[in-house]
């Protein structure tokens, strides 16, 4: 990341506002996928309560089921346990989801392992898609004094400043909401990302990023990352 001390303002006669921000490049849709009719039940995958991010996993556990709730769908959360059972059952049938020597996903191990898992749960439960919940790294691109990632956009945190104002540009990291959708048959309905929020802060009188203090101080940390990850749902 580099700092760029901000230039005079100048005076114009006009200003437009800024577009919006673009979506992660990496979001999927199936073609032929339409969100189920209101009043249909969404089971949500556990978050998966990784090391250091459990509290904002949390958040967006709840953030979904009311967010969905509030979208006109009923809402469901597998217990941990049951989908832990049910999961390791589903791993174990493709061969395990991680390659044993390099430790990265199999994504077609995956793929099939979820699709099986939505169909099991959803011939139980009737539910019209089982989602999969995810906290995950992205890259932030900077620009003056704002990020932008995965549809959001945010301004920059800066601690120990002078008064004065700060312009970046670069790369930082970024939190986003990862969503991955099943329909009840096992198909694909959508992958999506949503910006949620910067986890450092850029100490200017040291010149380093220093992980939050506050991170996951309040949902709204969240909130946004959830609504756009939600969008093949919630917008029509």
């Amino acid at each position: 990341m580099r700092l760029i001390p901000a230039l005079a303002c100048v005076a114009v006669l006009a200003s437009c506002a800024a577009p919006a921000p673009l979506p992660a490049p990496d979001n999927a849709t199936a073609p032929n996928f339409a969100p189920p009719s209101k009043g249909s039940l969404i089971v949500l995958v556990p978050p998966p309560q990784s090391k250091g991010t459990e509290v904002g996993e949390n958040m967006m556990g709840t953030q979904l089921d009311s967010q969905l709730k509030a979208a006109g769908y009923r809402v469901a959360t597998l217990q941990r346990d049951n989908y832990e059972q049910l999961w390791s059952q589903e791993a174990a049938a493709v061969g395990g989801v991680f390659d044993g020597a390099s430790g990265a996903v199999r994504p077609q191990a995956l793929a099939t392992a979820l699709a099986s898992l939505a169909r099991r749960v959803c011939e139980e439960a009737k539910c019209a898609l089982l989602i999969r919940q995810r906290l995950v790294s992205r890259q932030a691109k900077l620009e003056g004094s704002q990020a932008e990632w995965d549809g959001t956009r945010q301004q920059i945190r800066l601690s120990n400043t002078h008064s004065r104002d700060y312009r970046f540009s670069g790369t930082t990291s970024a939190l986003s909401v990862e969503l991955i959708a099943v329909t009840d048959r096992g198909a694909f309905a959508f992958r999506r990302f949503g910006g949620a929020t910067l986890p450092f802060e850029t100490n200017i009188r040291e010149t380093k990023n220093e992980l939050r203090k506050n991170l996951f101080g309040t949902d709204t940390e969240i909130t946004e990352g959830v609504r756009v990850a939600l969008e093949p749902l919630t917008k029509q």
